[in-house]
């Protein structure tokens, strides 16, 4: 009876032990920490175990930031080591909150630990200006006052790990100098414990593009706009970004440029710019590339304007101007332009290279106005079939005055240099044409631009041979008058 009696209460006590088991919930695992293996990606969770020892196993949680979690697996783990690795690729975009809970079975669950750890996420910034990239990091959360700091770590292309500094708790950023550029860098962070335990962000990984300069920068042509200005026009590769243009100039035969303008290309990948100059001056020009971090690269090949002078030596118009530097196709021509009140017409095709053209006046080529010359160069065709046209100033002679009155004449009416009178430039809107004798009689005149003297006087005969004087008088149709005087030979031959 007295065994019969143990037995019972033997068996009482394991039932009511069994029975309080069931009841109750376990006692939290305390949450080790959290790491992500750099490599792939793959998260693991460190813990230590409940107490508890009727624990079947932990789940694992993602906590929001609303304070609510939610599971993401249930790990069967009731033995060493208390550790479980999983894919979850939200930490590779963000800082993830976990949490765990120990697990008695349905309905039985612990608390969730507290606090919560947080991964470490990493990005990277390439600040190509300083030839630098800057690593940043959300903090690691979950270990309070035992966090002692932060590694930062660079994998290169042979998968060899370099540590670059450790970084206090305080600090979340850390600058790699000294960075190439066009070169792929990998990097990832960790957090350190008192105790030396880490935890590992994701790995990140950044290339060092830095845009190119333009493949491409070309005076395309100079012209001159007015007397006083001179219009640039530049192509440039138009996939170029991120870029500026400094536009210099400088007096020609120099190196001494100064800056005219800081510029941005058109969408088209175009520049325009206008110069107001000096009438008397060539100047060179050069576009220089400018990236956005205001360093300054390579040059375009210096263009110039062109200018044109020229000087009236009676009845010929002596003009000359510089050549146009540099088309990389070379120059084609150079064209000799000739306006007559206002009507431009090509009046020579000159070899390239050519920097002088006389412009001979016939006297029988009576014009209407005062004449103006232009050069025009021309390229060789691009690569593209495309020529372009570089144009100087406007050079304007007054040919008011330009005339020519020969010295002789023989009233024989053989047909050859039978009348006396002027040959002009230009017609003049106002005529007088006076003879006198050599004793200052005036035996003739008159207003017709095309009339002349036949030889006879007034009463009808023939004037005798000897010295005559003329008095010539013409207005332009600017109101610019002309007038002179001279001496001229009666001959019958």
């Amino acid at each position: 009876m007295g065994l019969l009696c143990k037995w019972g209460l033997i068996s009482f006590i394991f039932l009511f032990i069994g029975i309080n088991a069931g009841a109750q919930t376990p006692e939290p695992p305390v949450f080790d920490y959290v790491s992500i293996n750099p490599d792939n990606g793959n998260v693991t969770v460190h813990w230590k175990p409940s107490p508890s020892n009727w624990v079947t196993g932990y789940i694992i949680q993602e906590e929001l930031v609303s304070g609510q979690s939610f599971p993401i697996t249930t790990v069967n783990i009731t033995s060493p080591p208390y550790s479980h690795t999983f894919s979850y690729p939200k930490v590779l975009t963000s800082t993830v909150n976990f949490n765990l809970v120990a697990t008695g079975g349905v309905g039985k669950e612990s608390l969730r630990t507290d606090p919560s750890h947080s991964t470490l996420f990493s990005t990277a910034v390439y600040d190509s200006c300083k030839s630098a990239i800057v690593i940043k990091w959300m903090p690691y959360v979950g270990w309070g006052k035992n966090l002692s700091g932060y590694n930062v770590f660079q994998i290169d292309e042979n998968l060899v790990i370099t540590k670059f500094s450790d970084v206090n708790s305080g600090t979340l950023e850390y600058t790699v100098p000294g960075v190439k550029q066009n070169t792929n860098y990998c990097f990832y962070v960790s957090a350190v414990r008192s105790d030396g335990v880490a935890s590992f962000s994701n790995k990140v990984c950044i290339s060092t593009d830095a845009p190119l300069p333009p493949s491409y920068m070309t005076g395309e042509y100079t012209r001159y706009s007015g007397s006083n200005q001179v219009d640039l026009h530049f192509s440039i590769d138009p996939a170029t970004v991120n870029d500026a243009y400094r536009l210099y100039r400088s007096e020609a035969g120099t190196d001494n440029y100064t800056l005219l303008a800081e510029l941005q290309k058109a969408a088209n990948g175009t520049i325009d710019y206008s110069d107001p100059v000096s009438a008397n001056k060539v100047y060179n020009y050069k576009l220089t590339y400018l990236s956005k971090c205001k360093i300054e690269g390579v040059s375009s090949i210096p263009v110039n304007n062109i200018l044109l002078k020229g000087k009236s030596e009676s009845m010929t118009n002596k003009l000359s101007w510089n050549s146009f530097e540099k088309w990389d196709q070379g120059t084609s021509e150079v064209q000799v332009f000739r306006s007559d009140a206002g009507n431009s017409q090509l009046l020579r095709s000159l070899s390239a290279g050519e920097t002088e053209f006389s412009d001979v006046i016939d006297p029988q080529n009576q014009l209407s106005g005062d004449l103006c010359y232009q050069i025009k160069i021309i390229s060789n065709p691009d690569a593209n079939g495309k020529k372009f046209t570089s144009e100087s100033n406007l050079f304007c002679v007054n040919m008011t005055g330009k005339v020519f009155v020969p010295n002789a004449f023989t009233p024989d009416n053989n047909g050859k240099n039978d009348l006396f009178k002027p040959s002009f430039a230009v017609l003049p809107s106002k005529y007088s044409f006076i003879i006198y004798n050599r004793y200052g009689a005036k035996i003739w005149q008159t207003t017709n631009v095309s009339e002349g003297w036949n030889g006879l006087l007034p009463d009808g005969n023939k004037a005798l041979e000897g010295t005559y004087i003329y008095y010539l008088k013409i207005e332009n149709g600017a109101g610019k008058v002309h007038e002179e005087r001279g001496n001229f030979n009666l001959i019958y031959p």
